[in-house]
């Protein structure tokens, strides 16, 4: 039947598919394998953090500014055993509710990124900033 649920690839597969409907491959299921299916995708999404009026782009997102803001505290500490200090203004907590805040169509602009940091940073009293800065 089917393997117990944990980290394998099976499982990775249903995470991708959580926000997925079924497909038309569905129906040649027997009822026990659908209703497994639905049981295993209904738990996969709980645990994915995906929530109701959510799509999985922002869970991506919000995954990825995570493991970004980890892996520099990482950098600051090792830093800090050098006794300097590491700046990373666009890891700001204000810099990012600021830019969370913008409509989505805004920030995915090319050039953007640059053009929102450049002002928060001018807004926060840093006005002498190299043409090209934050490119």
């Amino acid at each position: 039947r089917f393997d117990p649920p944990g980290d394998g690839a099976m499982d990775a597969s249903l995470a991708a598919l959580t926000w997925a409907g079924a497909g038309p491959a569905a129906r040649w299921l027997t009822g026990e394998a659908l209703a497994e299916v639905s049981v295993r995708l209904q738990t996969s999404s709980q645990r994915s953090g995906v929530g109701p009026g959510q799509r999985p782009g922002d869970f991506r997102a919000r995954a990825a500014l995570a493991r970004q803001a980890a892996e520099v505290r990482v950098l600051e500490q090792a830093a800090e055993i050098r006794f300097q200090r590491l700046h990373t203004p666009f890891l700001d907590n204000q810099v990012v509710r600021a830019c969370r805040a913008l409509p989505e169509a805004l920030r995915v602009q090319p050039g953007a990124r640059a053009a929102i940091l450049r002002s928060v940073l001018e807004g926060a009293g840093v006005s002498e900033l190299p043409p090209g800065w934050g490119a």
